[in-house]
């Protein structure tokens, strides 16, 4: 049974535009480490709606959604390359995808290439559907477990050949390795099982000093960075360096070479998103 009953595209060749359809084969969701980006740029091959398209008769509507987070957000575009960044904090598991081309105003339309029962005229209002797609996304489970500064650093103690090492940082994998002496990782391990806010002002301490050192690593990278170009966090070879600028470009809207008070910048990404030290207790060292 038909929803609407004027015609209506979708991806499916034996629609009601038989062999015509909404091109997605270059609708791509991809991870930078930080948040997701969605990449489009939404077209059809039926020529009767790419006119009303071009005309401005009709327009995209994209609209994101997140069971699980109660994430909903919706964007209007009307023709060209569309780029969608997505942030981590608002999607857990499943995001799912839905592209509509609605009727900018109230007008009739007469549109060809349907199928011969559909044939006809119809009068449609401001916002009714021409056309959809749906489709979902699934994010990376350890990403969406550990966004951000969460899983960016992590915490061990000194071992026999550290010894006299108080606070050190080092590098595994793609994460900061803060490694503390024998009495303070102690004193780590035993605010975990503390109040939310002793938790946050303990792994505060302990974090801060760390993003500002890497900060400083970040922006001495970018003043390194030699081939006359500005260097991008994406091109950063370095795992968690890279992981760090975009995490910068994503909460500040600042690349590597934006770089410039370390202690401010720190102090901003911690403040800007505490709830991702809150918890930060509970998945460090997982």
């Amino acid at each position: 049974m038909k929803i609407f009953p004027w015609p209506v595209l979708t991806d499916e060749l034996e629609g009601d535009y038989p062999n015509q359809v909404i091109e997605t084969s270059n609708l791509t969701c991809t991870s930078d480490g930080i948040g997701l980006n969605i990449d489009w740029t939404p077209t059809t091959t039926c020529p009767y709606l790419n006119a009303m398209l071009e005309k401005g008769n009709a327009k995209w509507l994209i609209e994101l959604q997140c069971h699980r987070t109660l994430f909903i957000e919706r964007h209007y575009h009307s023709f060209g390359h569309l780029k969608i960044p997505v942030s981590p904090d608002d999607v857990r598991g499943t995001l799912h995808f839905r592209a509509y081309i609605t009727a900018t105003n109230d007008l009739t339309i007469e549109p060809s290439g349907v199928k011969e029962e559909l044939a006809g005229k119809y009068e449609l209002l401001e916002g009714d559907q021409l056309g959809w797609y749906e489709t979902t996304f699934e994010t990376d489970p350890e990403f969406a477990k550990n966004p951000g500064l969460r899983s960016l650093f992590t915490f061990r103690e000194a071992d026999e050949n550290e010894s006299g090492t108080y606070y050190k940082l080092t590098e595994t994998g793609d994460r900061f390795v803060i490694i503390l002496s024998k009495s303070s990782y102690v004193k780590y391990a035993t605010s975990r099982s503390a109040k939310a806010d002793v938790k946050l002002a303990s792994t505060t301490l302990l974090i801060l000093p760390a993003l500002v050192e890497t900060l400083g690593m970040l922006r001495d990278k970018a003043s390194e960075n030699t081939d006359g170009q500005t260097l991008k966090a994406e091109d950063i070879e370095e795992a968690p360096l890279r992981r760090l600028a975009l995490l910068l470009r994503h909460r500040l809207s600042l690349e590597p070479h934006q770089v410039d008070d370390c202690s401010s910048i720190a102090v901003q990404l911690i403040q800007g998103k505490t709830d991702l030290l809150a918890g930060c207790l509970s998945t460090l060292n997982d």
